[in-house]
């Protein structure tokens, strides 16, 4: 039996779409022949978290961000979906934090686990938290300094105008 030329052109389209589909997802991150879990946090601020970025768990790259979106009915709330490795069992009360994984600011997910025995499920919602950045830590400690020497120059300025 003979294959005809347009049977031959319709495979390989075929065979090419398939093959930019899967190279776009790897490129993005996605491994689409790996299965994964999917679950959310919600947060009031996601400062500056982006799509496509990372979920880590002990330091280990676990997931990957999905979606970024506002929870239904209130934009003062932020709603993320995130994809885990289905081999990866969330305990209970786990954290999911963003905070910054570099220098340059990028932000990341990173699962604080607890001491539980029972496991989110898949779908389930975790508790969303926001690790300050450096800057915010700075300015919180140099705050009470910058206070302190206000109310010395004060002071000085006082004794000075006084004598």
């Amino acid at each position: 039996m003979k294959v005809k030329t347009e049977v031959k052109i319709g495979l390989i389209v075929l065979s090419t779409i398939a093959l930019v589909i899967w190279g776009i997802n790897y490129l993005k991150g996605q491994n689409v022949l790996k299965r994964t879990d999917v679950y959310y946090a919600v947060y009031d601020d996601v400062a500056g978290l982006k799509m496509s970025g990372s979920v880590i768990l002990s330091g280990f790259k676990v997931g990957m961000i999905n979606d970024i979106e506002f929870l239904e009915g209130h934009l003062d709330k932020v709603i993320v979906s995130f994809f885990v490795n289905s081999d990866i069992n969330i305990p209970k009360n786990s954290i999911a934090q963003i905070y910054n994984n570099d220098i340059m600011g990028n932000k990341v997910i990173r699962i604080i686990t607890t001491d539980e025995k029972e496991f989110y499920r898949i779908g389930d919602t975790l508790q969303g938290i926001i690790d300050p950045d450096l800057i915010t830590k700075i300015q919180n400690q140099i705050a009470p300094l910058v206070e302190t020497t206000t109310g010395a120059v004060l002071g000085i300025d006082t004794l000075i105008t006084s004598i």
